[in-house]
């Protein structure tokens, strides 16, 4: 079992921009994981069409 990535104050966290998520979207047997994965495959990846937004309104 591998040791689960923690974040400890002060520092920064893991970056996991890197993954191949198609791949491991191939590679999953577990199906929340899938879910999970074909909403992030759905999603933009490039800076240019990414964005985030906040909205602190009542």
């Amino acid at each position: 079992m591998r040791t689960p990535a923690v974040s400890v104050p002060g520092e920064s966290l893991p970056d996991f921009s890197g993954v191949d998520l198609a791949a491991l979207y191939d590679r999953s047997e577990r199906p929340a994981l899938s879910v999970v994965l074909e909403g992030l495959l759905a999603r933009p990846r490039t800076e240019h069409d990414t964005f985030a937004a906040f909205e602190d309104t009542p």
